[in-house]
Formats: structure tokens, C-alpha cells, sequence
């Protein structure tokens, strides 16, 4: 009691807003009144938000913003999605993206009656790489472009001093291996190693890091040249000289590897034949063979003008083992004593890296 649209179901009984009190019934006997339900009326569905004033970001703010028209403090207001958005009063601040509210009170969720976007402003230039935001591939980042404009042309994505419209590479500072160079023994080889390499010529310096090198190298960072003499011991072998190369403004450095081939000496050089040996001036004191140092494997012959053998050695070096004027060797007539001044005969024997045996012969003057 009331009956009105009352609906008894088994021990349910489904009833509007009201106050009822039950009885119960047996023949004609009936239950003194039940303790009175009240049912309270229906709550109110919140009225679903209304979305307007739209703020699309500007360069100097990421964020975007849009206002609930239709704001009732007594609502809690649920956006979707919620990352990074924050919601003060009837103004909602978010990224990038698109966004749908409901409104709730107590247990009942208004439905999401329209959506806003949030994007950027396609006209733009966020970056400053001369493209808009429309159509670059990544607006806050200068060095990601469509394709190239002459204001990224002038920019230095990679901070290795060549700007990106000259730079082969300029998204990353690179240099690039050098050689296969040659040099031969006793000799040394000069080369440009940079104009290869992204890094242009200014503000720069270069040295070596590693490799398998024994000689003396060295780079001139003004001119980009390297400048490599090899070791007696690398002939006929092949050297690396692994090099940094870096931008001393900003830092950035890169790593190239240049390859040297060193090549032996197929046979000896100049034979001196003058020997002053004693001289105030220090020069001519021995009887000099270019190179021959290098083929050890070698003998030396000097007679004098009667064909008496009055020098001889094997491995020759122009050092501890060479003529100075002096007889010596084991068939040598007056061993030990200074020759007189005149002019003498040399042969000399030697055997090359490739094992051929050479033989060269000539005249020899003494000058005291």
C-alpha cells in the first residue's frame, strides 16, 4: 500500500518513489501492517558536457586547451584519454590528440556527446627548419625535414662545421677510410685524409688512436694532411693508422682508418765513390752505400791498384762495419794501417729480398 505500478515478483517487489508498508493475507485472516519502505526518486542523469573554445598549441606550448560550455561544479568531469591532461574548473589543458568527456554524479555517467582535437597549428614553423607544420615529419625537431630547403640547408644538424646542404652526411659527423696509399722504404708519403671526410678545414684537430703503425706520423690540421714515414721493418708490409678527427667548437669527433702499403727496396741506392776520410768537415769519412743496410746479406771487396785486396767484409752497413781508409780483413796485406791517398777498386756482392744475387764494381778514391 500504495498499488500503483507495484510489482510483486516472488519476495521482490518493484515500486516508484513512495512510502509502502506490505500485508499479508490467508483466507480471510490478514497481518497487521508491515514496518513502511520508502523509495526515493529517480536521480537526475548528468546533462552530458559541451565542448568549445578550442586553443590549439603554439610553438612556445606543447599543449592545447578547450573549455566544458555547459561546466556544473557538482559533476566530476572524466576525459579520454587523461595523459598529461589537467582539468581546472570548465578549462581542460592537453596534448596532442583527440578528447571525449562524460560527466558523473553519484553513480550515474552522462553519455560523450561530441569530441575536440587538439593539434598543431599547420602553418606554422615550430621548429624553424623552413618547413611548416603541416607537412614536416616531426615538427619540434629542426633537423627531421620532407626534403631539403635552403633554410636547413644552412643549419649543422650533425655540429661537424659543414652545414647540411654540403654535408654528404648531415644527420651524423663521419669520416670515411683513406688509402690504399704507398710509400716506399726510406721514404715518406704525404696525403689529404679530410677532404674525403664531412669535417671541413677550420677549428679542427686531428690525431691518431690506434692501428698497427710503428713509424713517425704526422697530421697538419690546417691543411688536412697527414704525413706518414715508415719503419725500416715495414717494408714489404702493410700498416693501418686509425685517426679522430674532430670539430673543436662542438666536440664531435669521428673515426677513419688509412691504409699504407710500404714497399721494400728491390735494390741498393747511390754508391759514393769518394772517401776524405778524417776531414774537418765531417763528411766522406767512409766509403758510402746507399741503403745498404737494408740487404745484409752482402760482401765488400777493395783493392788497390795493383790488385791487391786490402779491404774486406761481409754485412756491410756503412756503421761499425764499414771502409774508412783502413786495411782490414782476414786476406788483407798490412792490417790495420791507413792506405795512401790514391784510387782503389770495389766489388760489391749482395742478395735481394726476393733472394736474386747482384754484383756492382767501380772506382774508389782516397783523399787524406
Amino acid at each position: 500500500i500504495p498499488s500503483t505500478d507495484v510489482t510483486v515478483t516472488g519476495s521482490l517487489v518493484s515500486a516508484p518513489e513512495g512510502i509502502y508498508i506490505v500485508t499479508a493475507t490467508l483466507g480471510v485472516c490478514t497481518s497487521a501492517d508491515s514496518t513502511s519502505a520508502t523509495i526515493d526518486a529517480q536521480p537526475l542523469t548528468p546533462v552530458a558536457p559541451l565542448l568549445s573554445s578550442v586553443i590549439q598549441p603554439t610553438c612556445s606550448d606543447a599543449n592545447g586547451s578547450f573549455t566544458i560550455e555547459n561546466y556544473d561544479a557538482s559533476y566530476t568531469y572524466v576525459v579520454i584519454p587523461s595523459t598529461d591532461v589537467t582539468v581546472t574548473g570548465s578549462l581542460v589543458s592537453a596534448p596532442l590528440g583527440t578528447y571525449t568527456l562524460t560527466a558523473s554524479l553519484n553513480t550515474c555517467v552522462s553519455i560523450d556527446l561530441s569530441s575536440i582535437i587538439i593539434t598543431v597549428s599547420l602553418t606554422a614553423d615550430c621548429d624553424l627548419d623552413g618547413e611548416e607544420n603541416g607537412t614536416d615529419p616531426d615538427p619540434n625537431d629542426p633537423c627531421i625535414v620532407s626534403q631539403p630547403n635552403p633554410t636547413w640547408n644552412l643549419l649543422d644538424c650533425d655540429e661537424d662545421g659543414n652545414p647540411n646542404g654540403t654535408d654528404p652526411n648531415p644527420l651524423v659527423a663521419t669520416a670515411i677510410n683513406d688509402g690504399s696509399y704507398e710509400v716506399l722504404i726510406r721514404n715518406s708519403i704525404t696525403e689529404n685524409i679530410i677532404d674525403n671526410d664531412d669535417f671541413l678545414l677550420g677549428n679542427l684537430s686531428i690525431s691518431p688512436v690506434g692501428g698497427t703503425y710503428g713509424g713517425d706520423v704526422d697530421f697538419n690540421p690546417i691543411t688536412g694532411q697527414m704525413t706518414y714515414t715508415p719503419l725500416d721493418s715495414e717494408a714489404g708490409t702493410t700498416v693501418t693508422i686509425v685517426y679522430s678527427v674532430c670539430n673543436d667548437l662542438t666536440g664531435v669527433c669521428a673515426e677513419a682508418t688509412i691504409t699504407i702499403t710500404v714497399l721494400a727496396l728491390d735494390e741498393i741506392g747511390e754508391i759514393f765513390n769518394g772517401i776524405t776520410p778524417n776531414s774537418t768537415i765531417g763528411e766522406n769519412d767512409v766509403f758510402f752505400i746507399e741503403n745498404i743496410d737494408l740487404f745484409l746479406q752482402n760482401k765488400v771487396e777493395i783493392y788497390n791498384r795493383w790488385g791487391v785486396l786490402v779491404y774486406q767484409v761481409e754485412g756491410y752497413n756503412n756503421n761499425d762495419k764499414a771502409f774508412k781508409g783502413i786495411s782490414e780483413g782476414r786476406e788483407t796485406i798490412s792490417k790495420g794501417e791507413q792506405l795512401p791517398d790514391g784510387t782503389y777498386f770495389y766489388l760489391l756482392q749482395y742478395i735481394d729480398r726476393n733472394g736474386q744475387a747482384h754484383e756492382k764494381q767501380g772506382y774508389l778514391y782516397l783523399t787524406r
